[in-house]
């Protein structure tokens, strides 16, 4: 299976692209990162969403074929045959020159497979969305920042195809981008996700439990 990769993440973003995932894979192996995290809570969607004070974490994954959140975007990439008869004329015009509405970019559907959010202070936010176009195999990786503390923000992405039609999973996304270490530390990470996060719910019932029966408690003691 030969994988065609495209997008501003291989091309004038390629800086902006490689230093974000760079960021991810460190926090995919960052100490510390769930012992800070005090709450956790599944969602019915399957998301996994871990808090504490000062941050938030979440965490979501599935099979393109059983994935239940939809992420709309819209592509750059597929809009040649649109542009074609445009050549670089921002609206559509009517046979006597008047104009007629502006081009918009067609909006395509997708999928999400994953979804990791990180955000710290309610300022400092970084994403990394794996997503599955509804109208094609094609696949759509994206990491975002931004910092409203000081109004900067990063982005860029990268669509992926198979020659042979195939679904191109993350993971060879992810080694045709030479990033194959930073498979097997996702692959970690969301084992750590589901670890912590048993722990965490059943350390969370274990306090509630003991909250309503403390009343009981402190009259034993009195007896």
């Amino acid at each position: 299976m030969n994988i065609t990769i495209s997008g501003n993440g291989v091309k004038e973003n390629k800086v902006a692209f490689d230093k974000l995932l760079a960021k991810w894979n460190e926090l995919f192996t960052r100490e510390g990162l769930f012992e800070e995290m005090e709450f956790a809570e599944t969602e019915s969607d399957g998301t996994v969403s871990f808090t504490n004070e000062d941050s938030e974490l979440s965490f979501y994954q599935a099979e393109a074929g059983k994935a239940s959140r939809i992420d709309f975007m819209i592509s750059g990439e597929k809009l040649g045959s649109a542009l074609n008869y445009i050549v670089g004329m921002k609206f559509l015009h009517d046979k006597d020159g008047s104009e007629r509405k502006k081009l918009e970019e067609p909006s395509r559907n997708a999928v999400i497979v994953t979804e990791i959010v990180y955000e710290i202070y309610s300022e400092k936010r970084i994403s990394f969305v794996f997503s599955k176009f509804t109208d094609s195999n094609d696949v759509l990786l994206r990491v975002e920042f931004s910092d409203d503390s000081s109004d900067t923000d990063l982005g860029a992405s990268v669509t992926a195809s198979a020659d042979d039609k195939s679904l191109v999973s993350l993971e060879a996304l992810l080694g045709t981008l030479g990033k194959n270490e930073m498979s097997e530390h996702i692959s970690l990470f969301a084992k750590r996700v589901n670890e912590y996060a048993k722990k965490l719910q059943e350390k969370m019932t274990e306090a509630e439990l003991e909250e309503r029966l403390q009343p009981a408690f402190d009259s034993l003691d009195n007896l």
